[in-house]
């Protein structure tokens, strides 16, 4: 995982929006699509719902971000 998927799917959350989260970004909406994408393929289950009027979170982000973040922050903690 890359941390500019995670800066894009913050930008995303932030602004609701594939569109205002790629002008904040100066990248191109495909761009935040595809790294939403690989998010999704990371943690093997979709993380937004995409919609003419924006995004909105899964239930998945709430189940699956914090359990990923543990285990990220475990690791750090053993390697000190």
């Amino acid at each position: 995982m890359q941390i500019r998927a995670l800066m894009y799917f913050d930008e995303l959350v932030r602004t609701n929006s594939m569109r205002q989260a790629a002008e904040n970004l100066n990248v191109a909406p495909t761009a935040i699509s595809r790294q939403i994408e690989n998010l999704e393929y990371h943690f093997g289950a979709p993380l937004v719902e995409r919609s003419a009027r924006g995004v909105k979170l899964t239930a998945a982000v709430s189940c699956l971000l914090p359990v990923r973040v543990g285990r990220c922050a475990n690791s750090i903690t053993s390697a000190s």
